[in-house]
């Protein structure tokens, strides 16, 4: 785990190496790089929002990461297999995932963070950095969050 507020400061690369689920039901070895950029709260009590939220409520504790990502896999990436495999974690270890909300992801306020409307489904070229926000909803009162991946590790390069 790396504390996500030094990364952040210092602009390093990191590299997580981590085991997932790919497209063709097979596990593989993945290796990405990420630079993490900023970390925030996203307000979204009077956001504009068109459709219901699926998964998120107007109460939600919605924080946003934006960072720079690298896949370092052999071929092209659908995001989703980063994006449900970057966790967070509290000092007790809890781990937190990403949020997807198609309701959040499709609004202006989405578009404003810099979430990606076709969400899951964009497509991560290999070598070619690229800027990715991922959304969570975390507990309040808390601010010294860990970056983690499933199935991995994660360390500086």
């Amino acid at each position: 785990m790396i504390p996500l507020k030094e990364a952040i400061e210092t602009g390093a690369w990191l590299q997580a190496e981590y085991n997932a689920h790919y497209c063709d039901a097979t596990n593989k070895d993945m290796v990405i790089r990420i630079k993490p950029r900023d970390f925030f709260k996203v307000d979204i009590r009077n956001a504009k929002i068109k459709s219901p939220f699926e998964v998120l409520t107007k109460d939600s504790n919605i924080w946003a990461l934006k960072a720079d990502i690298v896949s370092l896999f052999k071929e092209e990436l659908f995001f989703n297999i980063i994006r449900t495999n970057i966790l967070l974690a509290d000092d007790d270890e809890y781990l937190f995932n990403t949020v997807y909300d198609l309701a959040l992801f499709s609004s202006p306020l989405g578009n404003d963070i810099g979430l990606d409307k076709s969400g899951i489904f964009s497509k991560i070229t290999p070598k070619i950095p690229r800027p990715h926000t991922f959304v969570f909803e975390l507990p309040d009162l808390f601010d010294d969050w860990k970056l983690t991946f499933k199935n991995g590790k994660i360390f500086e390069v």
